[in-house]
């Protein structure tokens, strides 16, 4: 199993790349660190845990709740950190916690992702962003690979190391790790969603904003970071009858992202896909929707077991937001459900070429 946890999305993605190439489950630890639930956890024999660096350590909130979590079946511990410049010798620490969980210790390996401490330092722009992403590709590979053949990851040690992940990371935290470097000014829209995803609820919201539809101008592409406009699907639809209206990227059609909406409202049904997160999750929702079309389960049911897999709240469990990875997890758990239950003839939908999902 991968476990992670991730502030702004750095190590989501990270983590997102890792289980998908080992064909392992991921559970993101943000909710459970959020609620203060410490329940045990099945895993399996090998054990992932995706962080980000906070002060040349992991976050002591994520050390803090590994600590207190069973992990049942497991046997060895991997750690990826991702990071704006270096970990540095944050295996130190991470051995040790192992060692307290009773853990075999695998290694630390060190992803480079963008910064994104905007308290202290300035985030790169979004094509510097992409080509700090793209070059990370082959460590994750590498990292990746090493765990697949149950290698340790090398990882940075020497006095300096221990210097930064030591006495540097104590008087970093008490020095600069606080909340009270954020704040909310006179653009905030009142959406609440800060205060829904602080893990560690010191968000609240004071005289919210009343607010119809969604503002467009906080809709961005995930591809490229260009805003989204709302327009008719005149164009991009072959036959637009119905009158669909859509979020488009501004860069389109160069960047092909957009969104439908929900029919009389500007509320998006999901977030901005491409050509072939939008194939993706039309498959996910047709094998998916069979689950229940077929009688085997309640439309009702048939939700809650999707939230079940997601390990998510059934309000957030819905195909417009899934990446490409759960969609196939979807895909696959949802045509081993309809075999499992005598569908011999399980219907086969069109797939992205290419994708691992058929």
């Amino acid at each position: 199993m991968v476990v992670y946890f991730s502030g702004t999305g750095n190590s989501k993605y990270v983590a997102e790349r890792i289980a998908g190439s080992l064909q392992e489950k991921l559970l993101c630890m943000n909710e459970q660190i959020k609620s203060g639930d410490t329940g045990t956890v099945k895993t399996g024999e090998n054990l992932v845990v995706v962080v980000p660096t906070y002060a040349w350590r992991i976050p002591r909130v994520v050390s803090d709740w590994i600590g207190q979590t069973e992990f049942v079946g497991a046997k060895n511990v991997w750690y990826v950190m991702s990071c704006g410049s270096g970990i540095g010798g944050a295996d130190i620490y991470n051995r040790k916690l192992s060692e307290k969980k009773g853990l075999k210790h695998m290694g630390t390996a060190q992803i480079i992702m963008p910064e994104n401490y905007i308290a202290m330092f300035n985030a790169p722009d979004v094509e510097k962003a992409k080509k700090i992403v793209a070059a990370a590709g082959p460590d994750i590979a590498k990292a990746v690979m090493a765990i697949k053949h149950g290698e340790k990851l090398l990882s940075k040690s020497g006095f300096g190391a221990s210097f930064e992940s030591g006495l540097v990371n104590d008087i970093f935290y008490a020095a600069f790790v606080k909340a009270k470097a954020f704040y909310a000014d006179q653009t905030c829209t009142g959406c609440g969603k800060c205060v829904k995803v602080c893990p560690l609820n010191n968000v609240t919201m004071k005289n919210k904003k009343k607010r119809k539809g969604v503002n467009n101008t906080q809709i961005r592409c995930p591809y490229c970071g260009s805003p989204a406009i709302l327009r008719s699907a005149d164009g991009i639809y072959r036959d637009n009858n119905k009158n669909t209206m859509l979020y488009v990227c501004k860069n389109y059609p160069e960047c092909d992202a957009y969104v439908r909406v929900h029919t009389g409202t500007t509320i998006p049904v999901g977030s901005l896909a491409n050509h072939e997160l939008r194939t993706l999750r039309r498959t996910a929702h047709q094998y998916f929707d069979q689950l229940y079309l077929s009688g085997m389960m309640s439309k009702q049911d048939a939700y809650q077991w999707l939230a079940d897999l997601l390990s998510a709240p059934l309000s957030k469990a819905h195909i417009g937001y899934l990446g490409e990875y759960y969609c196939k997890v979807v895909i696959e758990e949802s045509r081993k459900m309809l075999q499992k239950r005598g569908n011999k003839k399980v219907p086969k939908f069109e797939v992205i070429q290419g994708g691992a999902a058929s």
